[in-house]
C-alpha cells in the first residue's frame, strides 16, 4: 500500500480554514454575557490622622457581569474598593458594602451584582498610653 501525498496547497488551505474558524470562534465568544466572581483591592482611608490596624481578615469578592471579552481587562487591574472610615472612639468600625461601592477598570462595560462579604469590620491601632 502507497502512502497518500499530501499537496503543500491542500495544507495551506487546511491551515487557513482551521484559523478562520478559530478567529470566529474568538469574536462571537467574546459577546457572551458572562459573570464570575473576582478579587476585589480593598482600600481604607482613615478620615482623621489614625489609621488602620489591619485590613479584613476575610477577602473581598464581587460579582461581575458582562461580556467575555471585558473580563480581559481584570487580568491587568483589580476592580477597588475605596472607602473612607471614621473613628467613634471603639477598636473598630463595620462598614456595609454596596455593589457601587467598587470601581472597575477604565473600558470595562461591566456591572458588580453583588458583593461578599456584605459587611466588612475595620479594626484599628490602639492608642499608646500617656
Amino acid at each position: 500500500m502507497k502512502a497518500a501525498r499530501v499537496l503543500p496547497a491542500e495544507v495551506t488551505r487546511a491551515a487557513v480554514a482551521l484559523l478562520t474558524a478559530a478567529a470566529l470562534w474568538l469574536v462571537v465568544g467574546g459577546d457572551e454575557r458572562y459573570a464570575l466572581w473576582v478579587p476585589v483591592s480593598v482600600t481604607l482611608s482613615p478620615e482623621d490622622a489614625r489609621g488602620v490596624a489591619a485590613v479584613p481578615a476575610s477577602p473581598v469578592r464581587a460579582l461581575v457581569t458582562g461580556r467575555r471579552r471585558d473580563f480581559l481587562h481584570l487580568l491587568r487591574s483589580l476592580p477597588v474598593l475605596d472607602r473612607a472610615t471614621s473613628r467613634d472612639g471603639s477598636d473598630s468600625t463595620r462598614l456595609e458594602l454596596q455593589p457601587g461601592d467598587v470601581t472597575l477598570p477604565h473600558r470595562m462595560d461591566a456591572r458588580v451584582i453583588d458583593l461578599q462579604p456584605r459587611v466588612l469590620v475595620v479594626r484599628y491601632a490602639r492608642e499608646p498610653r500617656a
